[in-house]
């Protein structure tokens, strides 16, 4: 199996991962916006693109086997499996980690649990960025997910 996903395409693997196949028609969460994502990051406040592109780098300086796929809603990035997503909104990004939410000390306005919340995405914790300190605060937890959790 591991050796038939070298030779896949990225396309082709996130086409097969069951998160990618039952979130890409999904509508929007309350709240949110259902732009596609490249108008999103646009339409984003110039502060906000700069936390995205920043946090962009930083999780794919985490190692040379991730991959980014652009959806229509959101960037997922993945090793195996997606690890982190990021929903581009006009006064924040929005990142959702594939991490043991029972694992994770909350920060109100900042971390929640969202294990039994709809939205876009795979993973069970959400992480809201709004300046750089936020994603200071991120880089542990983006790094343990892509560590596995």
């Amino acid at each position: 199996m591991a050796l038939e996903l070298v030779h896949q395409t990225t396309d082709e693997v996130l086409e097969d991962d069951p998160d990618w196949e039952s979130n890409k028609n999904k509508a929007a969460p309350k709240g949110s916006s259902d732009k596609p994502i490249e108008q999103a990051i646009e339409d984003a406040e110039p502060a906000i693109r700069d936390v995205y592109f920043a946090a962009r780098s930083f999780v794919l300086a985490l190692g040379d086997d991730i991959q980014e796929k652009k959806l229509r809603l959101y960037v997922a990035f993945r090793r195996l499996k997606n690890f982190a997503a990021f929903v581009v909104q006009k006064k924040a990004v929005i990142v959702y980690l594939k991490l043991d939410p029972s694992r994770v000390t909350f920060e109100p306005g900042f971390s929640r649990d969202v294990s039994k919340i709809g939205h876009w995405a795979t993973g069970d914790v959400e992480l809201t960025l709004r300046h750089a300190a936020d994603l200071k605060r991120a880089e542990a937890l983006l790094a343990r997910s892509y560590e596995g959790g």
